[in-house]
């Protein structure tokens, strides 16, 4: 692993990988987010099987390890969670001192957005969550009850908008429990949704060297069905094999 920006550096480690990815804050009380993904080529996040790992590698691996390892909150959708099997958010052993160091003694919590509640409370990113990292369900007002009902034994609930979710509101609740760093690990729809709103500060993009192809159905692209525009400037550069792992900031004056 070699970084090219914003300098030159030979067999990258943790700590100067840590520093690559260093997180941002903002002077409003609202949360740093950052979205992290891997993509073919032809710009695809999953493979013929539908999964992220068919597009992903060793050293994208590491970068998401870091990522995690030093993030408040995974931030993910529904579709997402349950196509990826989620459980809860553990740190990589090697990566604890870094964890400690930036003052993060609590694992990472994960945040799963619905807007239906539809989620299984036996699954494991709810019973294998520990008690002081309980999954946070973010959902909205027009979740059927018995879906919200089931769900509150297993997991803590925030409800955020009316007829979907309420993105802006989500945030600022989540900054109020003290989570101030969010990492959104996807899917494309909520990326997406989460662009339009502006609510991005940097994507971590690592470009695996494949050609996807649409498949059947369709692969989905980076940021679903959403039309966000935004502009971006590039914070680090890092060679991996023949995969690259990029950090765009995002400019909010556009």
């Amino acid at each position: 692993m070699r970084a090219l920006v914003p300098e030159v550096l030979d067999e990258v480690t943790d700590r100067q990988l840590a520093n690559l990815y260093a997180w941002g804050q903002h002077e409003e009380p609202r949360p740093w987010l950052r979205a992290n993904f891997a993509t073919s080529i032809d710009g695809a996040v999953a493979d013929s099987s539908g999964v992220s790992a068919g597009v992903s590698s060793p050293d994208d691996k590491r970068v998401f390890a870091l990522l995690r390892a030093l993030c408040d909150a995974v931030l993910v959708g529904a579709g997402t969670a349950r196509t990826e099997g989620y459980g809860p958010v553990k740190v990589r052993e090697s990566m604890t001192d870094l964890r400690q160091e930036a003052g993060l003694t609590l694992p990472p919590r994960l945040v799963v957005v619905t807007a239906s509640g539809r989620l299984d409370p036996r699954s494991p990113m709810f019973t294998e969550a520990p008690a002081d990292a309980r999954t946070i369900v973010v959902t909205s007002s027009q979740a059927p009850e018995d879906n919200v009902t089931a769900l509150e034994t297993v997991a803590d609930i925030l409800i955020a908008g009316e007829d979907g979710v309420d993105l802006h509101d989500a945030l600022n609740q989540l900054a109020g429990l003290g989570l101030h760093r969010l990492l959104c690990e996807g899917g494309p729809t909520l990326f997406g949704d989460l662009l339009h709103e502006g609510l991005v500060d940097d994507l971590c993009l690592t470009t695996s060297p494949l050609v996807v192809g649409r498949g059947s159905p369709p692969n989905p692209g980076l940021t679903g069905h959403a039309d966000p525009h935004a502009t971006a400037r590039l914070a680090s550069l890092i060679e991996a094999g023949d995969s690259l792992l990029a950090r765009w900031l995002f400019t909010k004056d556009v």
